[in-house]
């Protein structure tokens, strides 16, 4: 049978079987493609989330990079690292030790003329001992009706302060002096740790993106972080003379 010989509409079911055949192919690989892209999805969803520990010290990393920011300079841990029951890191912070005080015997005075039972026993009082001064030293606190900023202004107008950390809401608040790690006894709340991160963010006029500040001003430098899910934090380092001694 010739093509002359085909009917009209032979031809035209032709075509439309054709046709057809081609635009199921074309709407199979569109489904092949949706599918994959699922699957990727899938798979970013499924991986375990980032310890808060460990993002944060991410970022405290990423944030030495940067120019406009000086070093983070940490001293070596003096910590005790211990892991409670749901696996998070905690510092310890070591007790002081002081030193046994030696009890000398006590000294009897004994009279040769009078018999041994009116002897007269004399007992010193042993010497307190000295308490040392170790580099965990707590600073008095600020009074408690001050304001965020206001408790931590003293020790950002103090030269010798290094470096002023804040690790959380109701932490004790830790500071940097004289080379010496120092816990003070106050603590911050979570309103007054973001006062303080708001008012560094006015005065860098850099604000606050995504709960992370990375700010500097004329002689210090901040990294922080807004949560209220995990508590938000701080870390603020000052270019002060001692900080260059102790560079060296």
């Amino acid at each position: 049978m010739g093509l002359k010989q085909i009917k009209d509409s032979d031809r035209i079911t032709f075509f439309n079987l054709f046709t057809k055949e081609i635009l199921f192919n074309l709407s199979e690989d569109d489904r092949v493609k949706l599918r994959i892209e699922a699957e990727k999805i899938k798979q970013q969803i499924a991986k375990p989330a980032i310890n808060q520990n460990e993002a944060f010290k991410k970022f405290l990393n990423n944030g030495q990079s940067e120019k406009n920011i000086d070093k983070l300079e940490l001293e070596p841990s003096k910590y005790q690292i211990k892991t409670d029951e749901e696996g998070i890191k905690i510092r310890e912070i070591p007790k002081p030790v002081i030193p046994a005080n030696k009890v000398q015997p006590p000294k009897i005075s004994v009279n040769p003329k009078q018999p041994p039972a009116q002897m007269v026993q004399k007992i010193y009082p042993p010497n307190k001992p000295p308490v040392q001064n170790t580099a965990n030293t707590q600073a008095q606190a600020p009074p408690s009706s001050l304001s965020g900023y206001k408790k931590i202004e003293v020790l950002l107008n103090d030269p010798t302060v290094l470096s002023i950390e804040c690790p959380g809401p109701g932490k004790n608040v830790i500071v940097k002096k004289y080379n010496q790690t120092n816990v003070t006894k106050f603590t911050l709340t979570q309103e007054e740790i973001t006062e303080v991160i708001t008012e560094f963010s006015n005065q860098a006029r850099i604000p606050v993106i995504g709960g992370i500040l990375k700010a500097a001003l004329t002689n210090m430098a901040i990294s922080a972080i807004i949560s209220e899910f995990v508590g938000s934090r701080f870390i603020i380092t000052k270019s002060t003379p001692y900080s260059l001694i102790y560079k060296k």
